[in-house]
């Protein structure tokens, strides 16, 4: 992580900051699933062409603007950017080339492609010019946030009820277990919190203290279970395991280690056996395990959608198939 640049002070600076909090707050609280019940029609068909930005996209332009009034040195800021971020600047130009191919060629709907990466290109800004107690606030308030969401989606599971509706294509969904927490769909949840979980294994955030990392990482580890995430679970498996070779035949060479690190190693390794032996006599895995095993058409759904390749001439799989024509082929 950068260290913070120096940044402009007064009323919009501090309202800036502000709008970055709130922006980051809003999206990992306010799912799609949030924005249906509440009748928000941000994913499903219909609506108005507004209704498809999220809040947080809405909150990201008032922080922008604020931080452009905010600066007086504000057309060198802009000319600035492309050589402070040159990764983000080929970036957004290949966003702006698909949203314009997409609306000429395509004619798709535009907001979509506009709303998923403009939030994130908006922080990527505003954290590098940040102050550390914005950055300090927003980082500790990140932990919270995630480990809250994983709380809540073990409360799901083991409850059966839900914060939100799970709803999918304008239809609720009774017959699944998978929990929805904060972030909505449980595939969102899955890999939200596997990717979290594998920070704080690999030493992200020196700041947080061995013992909360190690309730951290179990109470992400039991969530991915309540998220029913097959991928997520199977590649946080994998990615740990590799990870963790290196460090182990480093101390069998004789390096040094932390005994603290070791001590809590050898207590926490019979814990979690212990723990995953009596969820599994207790049946509290057998839905998981049955996603495994039976998943109800979901993989079968991937291969038939690989057929579709089949039915598209390489200048229309190369420059995308005609909406209408690709439709129908889905209905088939």
């Amino acid at each position: 992580m950068s260290a913070p640049r120096a940044a402009p002070r007064g009323f919009l600076a501090r309202a800036a900051s502000a709008l970055l909090i709130l922006m980051t707050l809003v999206c990992f609280v306010i799912s799609a699933m949030t924005l249906s019940y509440f009748g928000v029609k941000y994913d499903e068909a219909g609506g108005s062409a507004l209704h498809k930005l999220h809040p947080a996209s809405w909150i990201a332009c008032l922080a922008l603007m604020a931080t452009f009034a905010a600066r007086r040195d504000r057309i060198d800021w802009i000319a600035g950017l492309p050589a402070r971020f040159p990764g983000a600047a080929l970036f957004t130009g290949s966003w702006i080339t698909i949203i314009l191919f997409a609306q000429i060629v395509q004619h798709t709907p535009l907001m979509p492609l506009v709303d998923t990466f403009f939030c994130a290109l908006v922080f990527l800004v505003l954290w590098e010019d940040a102050d550390c107690e914005t950055r300090n606030f927003i980082t500790v308030m990140l932990h919270v946030v995630l480990v809250g969401n994983a709380l809540i989606g073990i409360g799901e599971f083991v409850t059966h009820k839900r914060l939100t509706p799970f709803v999918t294509g304008g239809r609720e969904v009774l017959y699944d277990y998978r929990s929805t927490a904060l972030l909505g769909h449980p595939l969102l949840n899955a890999g939200t919190t596997g990717g979290y979980m594998l920070m704080m294994i690999f030493g992200g955030d020196r700041a947080v203290s061995l013992l909360p990392r190690l309730a951290i990482i179990g109470v992400c580890g039991v969530a991915l279970v309540a998220f029913g995430g097959r991928t997520a679970i199977v590649m946080s498996i994998a990615l740990t395991a590799l990870g963790s070779i290196m460090p182990i035949l480093r101390t069998l060479a004789g390096a040094r280690f932390d005994l603290r690190g070791a001590l809590a190693f050898s207590l926490v390794v019979p814990l979690a056996v212990g723990v995953l032996a009596f969820a599994y006599a207790s049946g509290s895995l057998d839905q998981l395990i049955e996603r495994f095993t039976d998943d109800k058409g979901s993989a079968e759904a991937r291969v038939l959608m690989l057929q579709l390749f089949s039915h598209f001439t390489w200048e229309e799989l190369f420059f995308g198939p005609d909406p209408v024509r690709l439709e129908g082929y889905m209905r088939l």
